[in-house]
């Protein structure tokens, strides 16, 4: 690099010749109020506001901010070389409980919602298929899986959506909305998919037994190309979906009235815990490994690691549900005796709340301890940590879909009448050891 001095006045003014100036610019982001997450081209960043981003390429930018309790704010910067672009966003407030927007599918949506890391929402219709939507609501796209999907959407690390069909298929769909893969069973899936730390997907399905008409039940394991790694038998369908422990352990129930613990590996049996009544309810997993599942039986049980009962919760009524864990244990299931139960990590109950309907939905929780479930008859409650009720929205018909819950606090939840609602929240999910149906955002049924 050459120095080149020109003598102007009493002023030096230094040339810098043979050297590329700097193609970069800095992007002040600010917002009233602070702590928003900061989306740059859809992606979330490490960072809230306030915050400056030095260092940044020319060129547009999208940014937008999401903080729970408030209305997602974006905007296109343009950035050029040696210069600051300032954003200063004033962020509206929203009414809590209130209705955001809903979307009409052709059918009951049953289905939980799945949400990307771009904030897409994926959920499934008994229409046949799986709609992709925006965060405002609009329709992307929708696939279909040529039958009724009455499961519940996963999302791997590469983006990639998972959806089990009445139509007897487990379903890769690509994030543009187009096919990656599908892999057939012989019977009908009610079990929504559950995604390893190697990306393996594990469901309950079917297989014809060779030579006969009998259909037989089995946990699949499926690889990331859609080739069967291998299959594990239970002695009735499989209704309830896997849960992934942080050792790779896959537990599921089944209609034969176990909970049955597989090793990833090879789908051999580790241990199956006998209930003696059919478990529809899907496992949920503590951070020291206990699983807790419900039963057609009325109970909550609560499993060691290791395939040994540590206590029960009787309830009086079927328990269909995913438990749902509080950062500080408690757990948190309904029942179709109408009532929502807290219990300590003990078993003990802290309180119920009468929800006065059958509950089949599972909790989800919000970081603020708001917990979010739904009834038949089609209300959606949001109770305090307490017990007592902070607010509800009325749906036009049963809502047994799971609550999920966006990075801006907004609950997502499917009815009986077709709809997928959106309702403003003022919190995201819970850092806890298994927040919701499914476990995140993603649906993966696996804990970390």
């Amino acid at each position: 690099m050459k120095h080149i001095q020109v003598f102007a006045g009493a002023g030096l003014i230094l040339m810098l010749v043979g050297c590329n100036p700097s193609t970069k610019g800095t992007i002040v982001v600010n917002s009233e109020p602070g702590g928003a997450a900061i989306y740059i081209n859809d992606t979330l960043t490490d960072y809230q506001t306030n915050h400056v981003f030095e260092e940044v390429e020319e060129g547009e930018y999208s940014i937008r901010l999401l903080l729970a309790g408030y209305l997602p704010w974006s905007e296109v910067v343009t950035v050029q070389a040696g210069k600051t672009v300032t954003i200063e966003a004033k962020l509206e407030a929203v009414e809590i409980g209130a209705l955001r927007w809903r979307y009409e599918t052709g059918n009951d949506v049953y289905s939980s919602t799945a949400l990307g890391a771009d904030g897409t929402i994926y959920v499934g219709s008994w229409d046949n298929y799986l709609y992709a939507l925006d965060p405002s609501g609009k329709l992307l796209w929708r696939y279909d899986a040529g039958h009724l999907i009455s499961a519940s959407p996963a999302i791997g690390s590469n983006g990639t959506i998972y959806i089990t069909s009445y139509d007897k298929n487990l379903y890769a769909i690509n994030p543009d909305g187009s096919l990656k893969w599908s892999y057939m069973t012989d019977g009908n899936i009610h079990s929504s998919p559950a995604i390893g730390a190697d990306g393996s997907i594990y469901f309950g399905g079917k297989y014809r037994k060779p030579g006969t008409q009998e259909l037989v039940d089995y946990l699949f394991a499926i690889d990331t190309d859609g080739n069967l790694k291998w299959k594990y038998r239970t002695e009735n369908k499989i209704k309830s979906s896997p849960a992934v422990a942080s050792d790779g352990t896959i537990y599921v129930g089944s209609n034969d009235g176990f909970l049955h613990a597989v090793n990833p590996s090879n789908g051999s049996r580790k241990w199956a815990f006998e209930i003696g009544a059919a478990v529809e309810s899907s496992p949920a997993v503590g951070a020291d490994g206990t699983i807790y599942v419900g039963s057609q039986d009325g109970k909550l049980y609560a499993v060691s690691s290791g395939g040994a009962e540590l206590w029960n919760f009787p309830t009086n009524g079927a328990v269909s549900g995913s438990a749902a864990l509080g950062p500080d244990g408690t757990i948190y299931i309904g029942s179709a005796d109408s009532r929502l139960y807290a219990l300590d990590p003990s078993g003990n109950k802290l309180w119920e709340y009468n929800a006065k309907r059958t509950i089949r939905s599972s909790p989800a929780m919000g970081a603020n301890g708001t917990i979010y479930f739904g009834a038949l008859g089609g209300t959606i409650f949001a109770l305090n940590s307490d017990g007592t009720l902070l607010w509800n929205y009325e749906a036009d018909g049963n809502v047994q879909s799971s609550p999920a819950i966006g990075e801006d606090g907004t609950i997502y939840v499917g009815s009986d009448d077709d709809y997928l609602y959106a309702i403003y929240g003022d919190s995201p999910l819970a850092s806890s050891a298994w927040p919701k149906f499914r476990h995140d955002a993603q649906n993966t049924g696996r804990a970390r």
